[in-house]
This record gives C-alpha cells, sequence and structure tokens, in this order.
C-alpha cells in the first residue's frame, strides 16, 4: 500500500492520493507522520512554493521525493573536480530533471566560447557528446539565442519558435523548430561562467515555472563546481609543464606567481635550484622576493614587474645572496603565455624564471 502511495504521489494522481488517505490512514500512518515533521523545512525551499490546506498531505509527500532527488543530484555535482566527469554528469542530471531531450553546455575559453558537451535522449538511452567546438561552428544549437544570452545574462524561453525578441530565430531555429527551447546562463558571483542550452522537440510549454527553479538551482551548484574544476585542471596541467621543463633543462628554473593585489610570490621551485643554492622547496614557496632575499627584494621585484609589464623574455645579471654568500647570476625572466600568445589568462599571471 505504501508502495503505491509512493508511485500515486509521483504520477501527480491527487485524487486517487487523497482516496488513498482516507480509506487507508493507519496503513499509512508512517509516511503521513513523517510528512508533518518534515513538511514545515519543506514549506522554507523557495522553489516548491506554498502548498494548499486541502491538499496539504497529498501534495508534501511529492515535493518530499523532488526534495530528496535533488539533493542527491547537487551532491552529485559538486562531487566531481575532474572537469569532463562533472561536464558529463551535469548535463545528465539537468537533462532527466528538466523536461529537455538535448542539453548542451558551453563554456569560456579564453576570448572563445566553446561547446563543451551535448547530452541527448536516442533510443531511450542518454548519450553524451565531449567534443568542444567553438560557439559560431557548431551546426546543433541555436547561436543566434546563445550570443543573446551571453551578451545580456538573461534567461530565454521560446514555445513553438515564437518569440518577442529580436534576431534570435536564425537558421537552425527555422531548420529544426524545437517545440520549447530555454536557454540560461550559469553565473557565479555576477561572472558568467556557463551557458545551458535545453530543448523539447516534441512538446511545448516543457519548461515551467517549476523546472525553471529546479534548473536555477542546479545551476547555482554548478557555477560554483564547474569554477572549481576548472580551477582543478589548470592546476593538473600546470603541474605537467612545470615538471616538463624542470627535467627538460639543465639551469635553475623557479616560478612566480602573481596576485590579484600586485603581490610575487614563488610557487615552483625545481631540484637544480636546491641543489645549486643549497635552499630546499619548503623554504621558498609561498614567499615574495622581499621575504626570500631581504634587502635585495625590492630590485628583484622590480625586475618581475618589468618582465611582467613588458610581456617578453628579459636577460640580466644580478647579485644575489643565498646562505650568506654573494653569487653573481645571469637570470632569464620568461612570462608563462598560451598557445595563443597571450599572457596567462588565470586569475594568477604565471612566470617562469631560469636562472
Amino acid at each position: 500500500m505504501q508502495e503505491a502511495y509512493y508511485c500515486y504521489s509521483r504520477w501527480g494522481a491527487l485524487a486517487k492520493v487523497n482516496h488513498l488517505e482516507k480509506t487507508y490512514p493507519q496503513l499509512l500512518q508512517p509516511i503521513l507522520q513523517q510528512q508533518r515533521i518534515n513538511h514545515n523545512s519543506l514549506e522554507t525551499v523557495a522553489f516548491y512554493g506554498t502548498l494548499s490546506s486541502t491538499n496539504k498531505n497529498s501534495t508534501s509527500i511529492s515535493h518530499i521525493l523532488d526534495f530528496t532527488s535533488l539533493l542527491k543530484a547537487a551532491q552529485a555535482i559538486s562531487s566531481s573536480l575532474e572537469l569532463d566527469t562533472l561536464i558529463t554528469s551535469l548535463t545528465r542530471i539537468i537533462l532527466e530533471n528538466s523536461g529537455a531531450k538535448k542539453a548542451v553546455l558551453l563554456l569560456p575559453q579564453n576570448d572563445t566560447w566553446q561547446v563543451q558537451a551535448i547530452t541527448f535522449i536516442a533510443n531511450d538511452q542518454i548519450q553524451t557528446i565531449l567534443e568542444k567546438q567553438p560557439l559560431d561552428n557548431c551546426q546543433d544549437i541555436p547561436v543566434n539565442i546563445i550570443h543573446y544570452v551571453k551578451n545580456t545574462k538573461q534567461t530565454v524561453f521560446i514555445d513553438n519558435c515564437k518569440t518577442d525578441i529580436l534576431g534570435v530565430i536564425g537558421k537552425y531555429m527555422m531548420e529544426h523548430r524545437p517545440e520549447s527551447v530555454l536557454c540560461t546562463p550559469i553565473i557565479n558571483q555576477g561572472h558568467l561562467v556557463g551557458i545551458l542550452y535545453l530543448e523539447n522537440h516534441l512538446a511545448s510549454g516543457v519548461f515551467t515555472s517549476d523546472r525553471l527553479s529546479v534548473i536555477n538551482f542546479l545551476c547555482t551548484q554548478a557555477a560554483i563546481s564547474l569554477e572549481n574544476a576548472q580551477l582543478y585542471n589548470h592546476l593538473q596541467e600546470r603541474e605537467k609543464f612545470l615538471s616538463s621543463i624542470y627535467e627538460g633543462v639543465g639551469c635553475l628554473v623557479f616560478v612566480v606567481d602573481v596576485r590579484d593585489n600586485g603581490r610575487f610570490e614563488y610557487t615552483g621551485w625545481s631540484k637544480s635550484c636546491e641543489l645549486g643554492v643549497g635552499i630546499l622547496a619548503s623554504e621558498v614557496l609561498g614567499k615574495t622576493p622581499q621575504e626570500l632575499h631581504g634587502d635585495e627584494g625590492a630590485v628583484i621585484y622590480q625586475n618581475y614587474l618589468r618582465c611582467l609589464q613588458l610581456g617578453v623574455p628579459v636577460t640580466y645579471e644580478e647579485c644575489l645572496t643565498f646562505n650568506d654568500q654573494k653569487t653573481w647570476w645571469l637570470t632569464t625572466l620568461s612570462p608563462l603565455k598560451d598557445e595563443m600568445g597571450k599572457l596567462s589568462p588565470n586569475r594568477d599571471e604565471l612566470l617562469i624564471l631560469a636562472i
């Protein structure tokens, strides 16, 4: 009886649920008692709205189940640090909870936007394509709508290919004519970190206010998780890059990060540095030039700043003191650049320095 009650609640058969509550209250007592315990806390969750007094019990059990599934979904999203795993999990979870038949996630990369994943339902199976491609080259999404959301940071709903927004009904919409479309920005602390595109080609009016609330809830969690995963991915790539440099050159190599406040910090110190100057990496990492070199640090800071401002390698001679011994060095500072020849776009500008 309890299993039947749960099923009817999930299906939204409120008349049947009310009938079961009135006819078999003793058999359903454990469920109804749990509803009374959870009801007040559930009413505080904004995206579930308010419950009418006439069907409070029958609707609250459905909300309990939805709330539990959403918490599990949010937990699954927040537990992923590997970027591709997170993207796959995120698009699948949103597809399962939004009523969409296709979900597309786009992320910024340098100065362009890239389609990161396309998740869709085919033959009753959820499939995900992880294949990066520039937004303007993608034939599987309405590019005009994506650009509108990117520029305005506003959510777009379109049913039956009809909208008052000028210029968003382009080639894709005219050819494929999806019945329901939703495109929403993924924002973290006012910063646009991604765009989510959803569509259902079979039915209009799919993306109701309740479903939008669920999507917004998941996107809020996704915004934080995406930034964490991208940072983690960047750190992994940097570690691989630095390891290749450390192992591939014979001279002394160290790394300095430039913080947002202009503070330079040593974040890499090769084995050759430890052997060459007699100072362990643990004694260097996290320190500024002034903290490591004392009075000599001010001149070192100016050299680092000059290299950063010029954006090109700088070579010069300098006299540095290590373990109370002064030594002359020929130092080359090289700003780390990406494959486009630009300085690292991450929060911390990264400098590679070789002695």
